[in-house]
Order: C-alpha cells, then structure tokens, then sequence
C-alpha cells in the first residue's frame, strides 16, 4: 500500500483525505487552530482512523493558504506544496468525471475558477463566503459556531425577511417570476424570528456566489457550474442553489464530497504540479 495525502489547510478548517490507486481514503475535516499544528493533528488523526503505519505513507500534498506555513516536511514523509487554484479545478475535474470544469469554491471567501486539461484560470472571486456567514450569524444572532447558525437556517422563512418581485408587483418584470428576491433582508417582518434570519444570511450568501459565478463564466456560457466547499455540505446550500438553477438555466451543482475537492485536487496532482519542502 501506497497512499498519498492530500491536506487543504484553509483559513478555517484543515481537510485531509488518503489516495490509493483511484481509491478515496477516510476524508477527515477538523478547525483550523494554528496552520502547522493543525495540519499534522489531522494527519496524526487520519493515520489512528485508516488504521495505517507511516511506512505505508508515499508522500503528502499540501494546499491551502496555510501551506504557505510549511518550511520542512511532516516526519519523514516526502512532503510537497500544490497552488491552491490548480486543487480546486483539478479536483473539480476529478469528482465530476469531466474534461473541463467551471468552479466556485465557497471557503471562507469564494474564488471562481475555470479548469481544463491545459490548466486552470482564475476568473475572480469575493469576500462573500462561508466567513461573512460566521461573521454575521456571531454579530446579529450571537451564534459564534456555523451549524448552530445552520440549525436555525433549517427552520427559517424567507418570506419573513426577503421582498420579493410578487411582493412589489402583479406581473413578472422581465424573465423574473413573483419568487425571485428583488431585496435581501428588504422586508423583515414583525414576526421574524431568529430561524428567518438566519436563512435570510444564507441565503443572501449563496444569491451572491451564485449571481458571481454566472457573471464569472457568462462569456464561456457554461451549462453547468460546480460548486464546492464545507459551506455548502448542507440541505440550505443544496435549496438555494436548486433555486438559482431554475433562475438562470445554469446547473449549479454540489458533488458528493464538496468539502475535499480541493484536497482530493492536492492527492491526484502529478510531479510538474509539486514543489517540495
């Protein structure tokens, strides 16, 4: 056995996943403390769960901005470096089954990429993210943990904090039907409660990368747009996407997995792609 690592080390969260001979290894999620530290918790920890010895370790594949922490290797382990970007679209690629992939990545800000078998390009990307939604669910719900903040999003009401389109007209206006939001947070009822507005900020997050992504990629007139990223590994990501979907007549799609492509990007990559420490 010859497995190889691949550890995305993001701004919150570290995730790690085993390759070996096409086969995806126990992928582990854990926060992100300290980008050294953490790192090899998780490859500690993934060691203990795989039930594997080191010896059975060919090399690591290190990606995310805490990478850029890495001077030495983990162990004895051959221990490399891959640009986050060319994880994400490689691993797009990968999990898709496709030749090419448009890409919105929502860590905790979202970066938008377009990636092929000649390379990748990255097309832009914005603040908005997994991060304005921690950040916001901390300032208005004073919810400092985001599944709370989802938990509450699960049983939230959009009509109680959105106005939309049928709120303000009788008719479509242009291709837009009585259910697309004309303002985030433009109608807080007296009756909304803490669930409400908590979709009503994931929600206005996920209409943001989406409407990104499509301005992103409208010159490529894709068909469809991957969307990846433990922000969106969850039933409201899923929903508001579907939604978009049937707005813009794009397929924005969340793979199995979405939280470790850009790991799994990092494990696949081959030799021209890595730098060694």
């Amino acid at each position: 056995m010859k497995i190889t690592l691949g550890i995305d080390i993001g701004a919150t969260t570290v995730k790690i996943v085993g390759f070996d001979k096409d086969e995806i290894i126990c992928p582990m999620r854990f926060a992100n403390t300290e980008p050294n530290k953490s790192a090899i918790d998780a490859f500690d920890s993934f060691i203990e769960k795989a039930g594997i010895l080191l010896s059975d370790i060919e090399k690591i594949v290190l990606t995310g901005v805490g990478a850029s922490y890495f001077n030495e290797g983990i162990y004895s382990v051959k221990t490399y470096i891959a640009d986050e970007l060319f994880c994400i679209g490689n691993g797009a690629m990968y999990v898709t089954d496709e030749k090419s992939a448009f890409v919105a990545s929502v860590g905790t800000g979202t970066c938008f990429i377009k990636a092929d078998k000649k390379g990748f390009k990255h097309c832009g990307g914005s603040g908005v993210g997994g991060g304005t939604i921690r950040g916001l669910s901390k300032l208005i719900l004073d919810k400092d943990d985001f599944d709370e903040a989802l938990h509450l999003a699960n049983a939230g009401k959009l009509h109680n904090v959105d106005l939309f389109i049928g709120d303000i007209s009788k008719k479509n206006v242009g291709s837009m039907g009585s259910e697309i939001t004309a303002s985030n947070f433009g109608n807080i009822k007296e009756t909304a409660n803490s669930s409400d507005i908590a979709l009503g900020i994931f929600n206005m997050v996920f209409q943001t990368v989406g409407m990104l992504a499509k301005f992103c990629f409208e010159a490529e007139t894709p068909e469809s747009i991957t969307v990846i990223g433990s922000t969106v590994e969850n039933d409201v990501a899923k929903l508001c996407f579907k939604a978009f979907s049937e707005f813009t007549g794009i397929e924005y799609n969340i793979p199995e997995k979405a939280a470790f492509v850009t790991a799994i990007g990092a494990a696949i990559a081959q030799e021209d792609e890595l730098t060694e420490i």
